[in-house]
């Protein structure tokens, strides 16, 4: 009788634990209680008595001293059942082709040149994106496919751009400015394709691997999206939306605030106005305790700072709760420019931001983390690695930092700047750009979304 319940309750955890719908706790009761249901049975057909107990004990310990090394989910790059001493890289714990985020506590920067991009224009490299919210972390759902050719082309304007990726460290991940179109390269036959539109390797991709990716950058002006209304496609309504059954109504509450305080009355608006809010009253830190409970709630109301993760998770949950689709985003940001189309980007430009839904335009990229003080703490570490001469740090031409293009010394007003003072001009401002043009009759100003913090034209 002991052997097919134990049996049906260790294929049921097996379904939960890799769907994340079991925690550490439930996890290790579940793999203990099923041991015990197996010796209760071993002894009791071999006439065994408490004497033989022992066996079971050293059974069981053996089973507490694997975990202190085994991810709870084999092959997904999960954290280990007991804590690590040494913090996680955020690129680690981000950058990959798992279908879960854990949202951790403190964690690292990894100085270490992960790729190189020769591209005409900077851009955040993303690998990833996540529909639903668990309260302490994000779910890819749905069923990825072979790359078969061209992909979708976002729905409006938008501007050709050409990538070519070189690894310099085996990866998991396939980065690409958004929207990739197509792939080209050795790799293109192992591409996968998310129900979100990303890429991503069956397999992990060795040192030096090349690959070249079209993609299609979505052109908006503001005032489009303003005007963007809310009638969102019947997919993007059912996935993009929801909050777990436990995030308080007072995170409700606060963001309705926010928003009648600036006055927004557009999701456009409103999505500035809780970029804002966040950039301004959160401090950027990677020394955080994780929070019990729902994380985004948590850091709205009890943290003082958090990191990319803390940031992007509460703005997408405060904007659910307005009904407005987002998804929590990861990649890396632009790198460190060394001539006019190549870019380094190391472990600690890794980052995660949101990604806000709009009729007639797709997906457009709003990052509330502090811009400057995330860029002081990675050009620390980055300093400190090269005074200990950490090895993987540079290529040639990255040390200790390329002169500057005319022009990129000083950002514009509203502008943001990568690692190297690279101007990044902000969303919905005008630019002159060399590679494709807009494609709409009211779209003369509009541009294509380049790195920078949110957006910041009136």
């Amino acid at each position: 009788r002991n052997m097919p319940v134990a049996a049906a309750g260790g294929v049921a955890l097996g379904l939960v634990i890799p769907t994340v719908d079991a925690g550490l706790l439930t996890a290790l009761t579940g793999v203990v209680g099923f041991l015990l249901a197996i010796a209760a049975a071993t002894l009791n057909q071999y006439d065994g008595d408490i004497t033989q107990i022992d066996a079971v004990i050293v059974l069981l310990a053996v089973v507490i001293v694997l975990s202190t090394s085994v991810s709870a989910v084999p092959g997904s790059g999960g954290s280990p059942l007991v804590p690590e001493k040494t913090p996680k890289t955020v690129d680690a714990s981000l950058t990959t082709a798992d279908q879960r985020i854990e949202v951790l506590g403190s964690i690292d920067l990894s100085p270490q040149v992960r790729f190189t991009v020769d591209s005409p224009r900077p851009s955040y490299w993303r690998t990833g994106a996540y529909n639903r919210y668990t309260g302490d972390g994000w779910v890819r759902t749905g069923e990825t496919q072979s790359y078969q050719g061209q992909l979708a082309l976002p729905p409006g304007s938008s501007q050709s751009v050409r990538q070519t990726i070189q690894t310099r460290q085996p990866m998991s991940i396939l980065p690409a400015a958004w929207k990739p179109i197509t792939i080209e390269g050795p790799v293109a036959s192992q591409a996968t394709v998310t129900t979100q539109g990303g890429l991503i390797p069956r397999t992990s991709l060795s040192a030096d691997t090349e690959y070249t990716v079209t993609s299609r950058l979505p052109l908006w002006t503001p005032a489009q999206l303003r005007r963007a209304g809310t009638a969102y496609p019947a997919e993007i309504d059912e996935t993009y939306r929801e909050v777990p059954a436990d995030t308080g109504n007072r995170v409700t509450q606060r963001t309705n605030q926010i928003i009648a305080n600036a006055s927004a009355d557009t999701p456009y608006d409103a999505a500035i106005a809780v970029e804002r809010y966040l950039e301004a009253n959160k401090q950027y830190s990677l020394s955080v305790s994780k929070p019990d409970g729902n994380v985004a709630e948590s850091f709205l109301f009890e943290m003082d700072a958090g990191y990319c993760v803390y940031y992007a998770s509460t703005m997408a949950v405060m904007l659910r709760t307005q009904g407005i689709p987002t998804r929590f985003v990861t990649g890396y940001t632009p790198g460190q420019r060394i001539d006019s189309n190549t870019h380094v980007v190391r472990g600690l430009n890794s980052h995660a931001w949101v990604e806000v839904y709009f009729p007639d335009t797709g997906w457009v990229r709003f990052d509330p983390t502090p811009a400057a003080e995330r860029r002081s703490t990675e050009n620390s570490r980055l300093s400190e690695a090269r005074q200990q001469n950490t090895e993987g740090v540079d290529l040639n031409g990255s040390t200790p930092t390329p002169t500057p293009n005319p022009g990129d010394d000083t950002p514009e007003s509203g502008d943001s700047a990568d690692d190297t003072g690279t101007t990044q001009t902000p969303a919905g401002q005008s630019t002159t750009t060399s590679a494709g043009t807009a494609t709409n009759g009211d779209s003369t100003d509009a541009v294509a979304q380049t790195p920078g913090i949110g957006v910041r034209s009136s």
